[in-house]
Order: C-alpha cells, then structure tokens, then sequence
C-alpha cells in the first residue's frame, strides 16, 4: 500500500485498487489546496442487504467491504456508505468536506433513483 505524506505530516494511505475505481469512479476524492493534500472522502456503493447487515452488527465493515467488492455491480446499487471523511485541522469548519460529500452524492442520485445514505 503506497502512503502520502501531507506537509503537515499527516499520511493518507493509497491503496491500488484500479479495478475498484473503473466500476465506481466517484467513490473516493481526494482534496487539495494547492496541491497539497488537505483531506479525502471515501463513499462507497452498496445495497440494502449488505447495509442492513452491517447496521444491524451482522458484519464487521472489513466484511461489507469484501462483500462490496465482489457483490456490487452498477445494477444492484440502492445506497451510499459515507466510510469516511478527513481534512486536516487548519482547513476545517470551512465547509470542504460538506461540499465535497454532495458532489459526490449528486453522482449517484442522477444515476440511481432512491438511493440512501448510511454512515
């Protein structure tokens, strides 16, 4: 697994996962200012099934994830897995990630009707 190292020292782990990225494209962004790597978001496509299992403790987030990556094709998305979400201190509160978050979701609503979030 490949890391960056931010100027603040902070390191955002890379993983090599094109294959992932070619079936869902607007599932992780990172953020920069600059150039710098300020933050990134990672939102992930899933179904009801594998949400409900895993809101409900059924599955540990390393098992809805394997099960993402082989179960979940762009036929069978209904929701949305807000994994996570960072920016560096000095450029919190300053709406970034919100704005960030919604552009990614509005990806996945103009493709899928009804699609829910979970988090």
């Amino acid at each position: 697994m490949e890391q960056i190292k931010t100027k603040h020292n902070t390191t955002v782990q890379k993983k090599n996962s094109t294959n992932y990225k070619k079936k869902h494209p607007y599932s992780f962004s990172i953020i920069k200012n600059k150039n710098e790597i300020i933050g990134f978001i990672t939102i992930i496509p899933c179904n009801k099934d594998l949400m409900n299992q895993f809101l409900n403790k059924e599955i540990t987030e390393k098992e809805l994830i394997k099960n993402i990556k082989t179960k979940i094709t762009k036929k069978n998305i209904e929701t949305l897995y807000v994994m996570s979400a960072y920016i560096h201190k000095d450029h919190r509160t300053k709406g970034i990630a919100t704005n960030t978050i919604i552009k990614m979701i509005s990806y996945y609503q103009k493709e899928y009707e009804n699609i829910e979030l979970f988090a």
